[in-house]
């Protein structure tokens, strides 16, 4: 009967131990998809990025939504993202349901000619001061 000693020890050990309770305070915010019948969240990452499914199309939102549509998907439901921004999910098509995974890609900023234009002027001034300095110098006709 190894039972009550296990039970008599746990006694002895807990017997004298308290439990402080402390409230804990939430904070709750509504997530509805503008013109959506329902709104439902599913996931959220260490950024706050919230993922879902409002009327059978997939979100994303980050302070402001946007749809993740699954190309020629019925139906687009956003379950988890991580904290590389990767959202996972599934989607319903006419040939059955399926597992998708959506990476963002980052778009390269296009070139700044700022740098070249201020270059060029500078070489065209320059060029301007010399040409006016050397036609100063020239002996007279």
């Amino acid at each position: 009967m190894k039972s009550p000693r296990i039970l008599r020890l746990a006694m002895v050990v807990f017997g004298g131990v308290e439990t402080a309770f402390a409230d804990t305070i939430y904070s709750f915010t509504t997530i509805d998809v503008p013109s959506a019948t329902m709104t439902n969240a599913f996931g959220i990452n260490n950024s706050g990025q919230i993922v879902g499914v409002s009327s059978s199309r997939g979100f994303l939102y980050t302070g402001s939504f946007t749809t993740i549509d699954v190309p020629g998907a019925n139906s687009t439901n956003a379950y988890g993202i991580n904290s590389s921004g990767q959202i996972a999910g599934f989607y319903d098509s006419s040939t059955g349901t399926h597992g998708f995974l959506v990476t963002p890609t980052v778009v390269p900023e296009p070139p700044s000619f700022t740098p070249l234009a201020t270059c060029l002027v500078a070489l065209f001034a320059m060029a301007c001061c010399r040409k006016r300095a050397s036609a100063g110098n020239r002996p007279p006709a």
